[in-house]
């Protein structure tokens, strides 16, 4: 009985260790590694309404440069800035920027910007997340 003890013993605190040391790896950057894919947000969008598995397997986890139009800034849960970036007047991807991203200002709606993040697939716009302002 103790044998049995001993070995969920052990086994418990070799997979808290383990758990302990993949917790605390370095996040990889998406900002060091090469685009998967430089579009608009149209572009983008197209991509994902026309056949989304397809999208998917291309985009999905990816790093993507897009560029379009700020339609809208907000901030989420976190404070960290919110773009809403179309070719159109509708929206198209919805990019949450980088926390080390300086803030965003109203004014800056209506302009075009160019955006290197990471591609996390639609919901009823495409979505980005770790973006960074490349231009």
């Amino acid at each position: 009985m103790k044998k049995i003890l001993y070995g969920i013993l052990i086994l418990f605190l070799l997979l808290t260790v383990i758990s302990v040391a993949v917790l605390n790896m370095p996040k990889a950057d998406i900002h060091d590694t090469e685009v998967v894919a430089s579009m608009t947000t149209e572009q983008l969008y197209n991509a994902f309404t026309s056949n989304e598995t397809n999208a998917n397997k291309k985009y999905l986890g990816k790093p993507v440069e897009v560029q379009g139009t700020i339609i809208d800034i907000s901030k989420d849960e976190q404070g960290s800035n919110v773009l809403l970036l179309s070719t159109n007047a509708e929206p198209q991807v919805m990019v949450t920027l980088d926390k080390t991203q300086e803030s965003i200002e109203k004014d800056q709606l209506g302009k075009s910007v160019k955006v290197k993040a990471q591609c996390n697939g639609m919901l009823m716009e495409v979505i980005l997340s770790k973006g960074r302002i490349v231009n």
